[in-house]
């Protein structure tokens, strides 16, 4: 099956709400993204129905991915603090990723390290942030979960991913 990525008018219709879906195929619209093909999220979503995606993909707010989602996983390496140095974060806006990196890696670290209910709350607060500053915010509150449910040296990787150490 195919896999699917939100249009800017999806994105747009999870803050507005303003098209009448049911709470399954809302759902369905929060998590999509190219990490998995349709089927998959078909099934993760209770409720859902093979449906919602035709009717997200016809009203625009979802389209077809060109590609698979590239892995969000880091190449290993070793984080600042193995390395004997500072492990503090670059400030909010200094991340070397442009915002659309950043927003799709972030939805993708979010679904691959925190599980499927923590991972709707903060992609919900993705879909949310508006601005760089507080589209980083929401990446330093997912580095700092993945450090305490997962450990320093997922929590480096994440932030590497995530475009804040060098």
């Amino acid at each position: 099956m195919a896999r699917f990525t939100k249009t800017q008018l999806g994105r747009e219709e999870i803050a507005a709400r303003k098209m009448a879906f049911d709470r399954p195929t809302r759902n369905l619209l929060l998590i999509i993204d190219p990490s998995r093909d349709g089927e998959d999220w078909l099934q993760m979503v209770h409720g859902a129905e093979a449906g919602a995606l035709a009717a997200l993909e016809e009203a625009g707010l979802i389209e077809r991915a060109q590609a698979p989602a590239a892995s969000v996983a880091a190449p290993a390496r070793s984080s600042r603090s193995e390395r004997g140095e500072d492990s503090v974060l670059r400030p909010a806006g200094e991340t070397s990723l442009d915002d659309d990196a950043l927003y799709e890696r972030l939805n993708g670290v979010v679904k691959a390290q925190l599980g499927l209910v923590q991972g709707l709350r903060l992609t919900l607060a993705i879909e949310q942030a508006e601005g760089r500053e507080a589209l980083c915010a929401v990446a330093r509150q997912v580095i700092a979960l993945v450090r305490e449910q997962r450990g320093e040296a997922a929590a480096a990787s994440v932030s590497w991913t995530l475009g804040f150490e060098a």
